[in-house]
């Protein structure tokens, strides 16, 4: 709707589309796939799936993430670029809280590609960026629990049906 609007509309992903999900991609979603999308981001596809095929990662990516980054949101994409920082132009986080001025102000972003460092400006920001790479410590509080540091804990879900089934055989695992 943005870009209906006559916005410029940017996504920038730190990896390709659906990266993250590939991760994890051999597990079936839980909830249907009308739950997991807008409508209005369905009706953009031909061929979205159905409201209640229960898909799993990889198919999300595949039927419904690519097609819609390389069709109709083809060039607002931008793979392998991460938002390092955002800021108001010429201002810092503590100059003018709460003015007004500091509402008229663009953003600006701070990005870094394959290309190297950029800067962009922007009237409105959505951050999106999830946990991508940040994973939550386990202990207490939100800090690491005594030892973590020396347990290897995978953040991920290992496909045990493709490739890894070797690595987990005879080994204990908490989830």
């Amino acid at each position: 709707m943005a870009r209906e609007a006559g916005w410029t509309v940017n996504v920038f992903e730190r990896d390709r589309v659906g990266s993250y999900l590939l991760r994890w991609g051999h597990v079936r979603f839980f909830t249907p796939f009308g739950d997991n999308v807008s409508r209005r981001a369905a009706s953009l596809l031909p061929r979205a799936p159905a409201v209640d095929a229960l898909l799993t990662g990889q198919e999300h990516v595949e039927q419904f993430l690519r097609p819609l980054a390389t069709g109709p949101l083809a060039g607002t994409v931008k793979e392998h670029t991460r938002v390092v920082g955002v800021s108001r132009r010429r201002l810092s986080k503590t100059e003018l809280p709460e003015h007004p001025t500091r509402a008229e102000r663009p953003f600006q972003l701070l990005l870094q590609s394959e290309s190297g460092q950029r800067t962009e400006e922007a009237n409105a920001v959505i951050d999106c960026t999830g946990v991508f790479g940040t994973a939550n410590a386990t202990g207490e509080s939100g800090l690491a629990a005594i030892g973590e540091s020396e347990v290897p804990i995978v953040r991920h879900l290992p496909d045990l049906e493709e490739g890894s089934r070797a690595e987990w055989l005879g080994q204990s695992v908490l989830l």
